[in-house]
């Protein structure tokens, strides 16, 4: 039940001998993360998503369910990866060796979903965020990819892009100074040439990004 799983947790950090923190929390994820979802209480996650609606959750499903839709298996990976220095061009260009060396269990990647998608109509606020450059993700591509993961779970592309903009700027009190696109705020935006609100892969429709009011890019010029 959740109280041996919680017991056995505690005794491994009880007697954990200073070392990686990376390889601690992967073997608690590996030891634990399945028996969690499979024990789940239906009654206290609904009281804890009750008590979060004043907290921003960062799902990165991009990471979560990376098995779904593996960034390496796009269509357009081998170009974005062109941005990235050669070496780890190299070192991305296939399916990595820990995710070669077994079949991926997807089942904690469709619990993330499910979850995000419960967080999201309990109320709870979701941010929109990558891990960058954790599991493959190029700064920039991965954000979308992030996007789509949230539609994906459930959010509208309204709510999706929310996550990204609106969402963060509150969270950091910001949002007097941007967050959204309006006079006085930060000139900090990008313009499509199609409407995400119809689609959400049409964020990376982008034709001109600016920067603090002055253009930095136009794609293809």
């Amino acid at each position: 039940n959740g109280e041996t799983l919680l017991q056995t947790r505690r005794d491994i950090l009880d007697h954990y001998q200073p070392g990686s923190g990376y390889e601690l929390r992967a073997s608690l994820h590996t030891l634990q993360r399945i028996p969690a979802i499979l024990k789940l209480d239906e009654a206290k996650c609904s009281k804890v998503l009750a008590n979060l609606t004043n907290t921003v959750q960062v799902p990165t499903l991009r990471l979560n369910a990376l098995s779904l839709v593996p960034s390496f298996e796009r269509s357009d990976w081998q170009e974005a990866l062109q941005d990235m220095l050669p070496s780890v061009q190299e070192e991305w260009a296939g399916a990595p060796s820990w995710y070669k060396a077994a079949e991926p269990d997807q089942r904690f990647p469709e619990y993330s979903l499910k979850m995000v998608s419960r967080m999201n109509l309990a109320g709870v606020p979701i941010g929109a965020g990558t891990d960058t450059p954790i599991g493959m993700a190029i700064p920039g591509y991965s954000l979308h990819n992030e996007l789509g993961m949230l539609v994906r779970a459930g959010l509208s592309p309204r709510e999706a892009l929310r996550a990204a903009t609106i969402t963060p700027a509150e969270f950091f009190d910001l949002e007097d100074e941007m967050g959204t696109v309006e006079v006085g705020k930060r000139a900090d935006l990008v313009l499509l040439s199609k409407n995400p609100l119809s689609d959400i892969a049409n964020t990376r429709s982008i034709t001109l990004v600016i920067s603090k009011g002055k253009t930095v890019l136009m794609p293809d010029s």
